[in-house]
């Protein structure tokens, strides 16, 4: 049983990294960071850095795994906010304020 949900926890953190990728990719890409919440952003990060010290003490690799691909997605799309705050690529353009 323990295999199953390690297998499960590791397609979990796969979904994770998987669902950070798109929105990383079009910053990098198109220099747009038109919709990014740096609020949303940073919350994630502080409560994945919160997290991070029960990870380590039980040992758990794949939550490790997961809080340390968190952290770098997180801590990357903040740096990149700030580096491209306010600009916005050709397709967001014409889609408001956000």
């Amino acid at each position: 049983m323990a295999q199953i949900t390690e297998m499960l926890g590791f397609a979990g953190a796969l979904i994770s990294v998987a669902s950070y990728a798109p929105q990383v990719a079009h910053v990098l890409k198109k220099k747009c960071v038109h919709g990014i919440s740096l609020t949303a952003w940073s919350g994630w990060f502080v409560s994945t850095a919160l997290i991070m010290p029960h990870a380590l003490l039980v040992g758990d690799w794949l939550f490790i795994f997961l809080q340390v691909i968190s952290l770098i997605a997180c801590g990357a799309m903040i740096g990149l906010a700030k580096h491209y705050d306010g600009k916005k690529c050709g397709e967001c353009a014409g889609k408001g304020n956000g």
